[in-house]
Formats: C-alpha cells, structure tokens, sequence
C-alpha cells in the first residue's frame, strides 16, 4: 500500500511536469524561427498532451485523482517562465527546457522502478 501512494503522488508529479512541457512547448511554438521547428515544437507539445491523458488514467487506474488547482498554478507558471526566457539567451531558454525534460525522465524511471516493486507494471 505504501508503495501504491509513492507511485500516486509520483505520478501526481509526472502530470503536472508534462503539463509544463506541454505549455512550454506551445510556448515556444511563437518563438520558432523555421517552420520545421514549429513542426517540431507542436508535435513535442501534442505528444506530452498525449502523455497527461495517459498518465492521469494510470492514476486513476490506482485509485488516485488528479490535482486540479496545481495544474492551473502550472500553467501560470510556465507561461511566465517562457516569458521571461525571451529576454534571456536562447542557449538558456534550452537548458531549462532539457532541464525540464530531464527531470521528466528522471521520475518516469522512479515511478517505473516503482510499479515494478508493487507488480503494478500496467
């Protein structure tokens, strides 16, 4: 059971990370100088999109419910820091984003790791 709530916050965690990638992607979707990197950048932002549904099934799947005031908060947030980023140099606008993308990762594996301990693989 203990690990059951470790993977539910977790995934807690991953939904509100990859509503963050999802914004920052859309984000940066104005910023784009080609048009091959807005392919790119939309299809990032549709594929994390993709990813929130899936994730908050899971969760729901184990009983969890998804945050629905920090999701708000998050998008505040990510809005702002891409905001913000545009007046900084592009090198640090993608190491906040690979930073980001990182961190995604990290807790993926985490979770995996997880639900792998609980038998909960699904």
């Amino acid at each position: 059971m203990a690990n059951n709530n470790k993977i539910v916050n977790q995934l807690r965690a991953l939904v509100l990370l990859t509503k963050t990638e999802e914004q920052v992607a859309r984000t940066r979707i104005s910023q784009a100088r080609t048009d091959a990197v807005r392919r790119e950048l939309t299809q990032n932002a549709d594929n994390a999109a993709a990813r929130t549904i899936e994730i908050t099934e899971a969760l729901r799947s184990l009983g969890g419910v998804p945050d629905v005031v920090t999701p708000a908060l998050g998008r505040l947030s990510a809005g702002l820091k891409a905001t913000f980023e545009q007046a900084a140099p592009f090198e640090e606008a993608l190491l906040s984003d690979l930073s980001l993308e990182h961190q995604l990762l990290d807790r993926a594996t985490y979770v995996k790791v997880l639900a792998e301990q609980a038998e909960e693989t699904r």
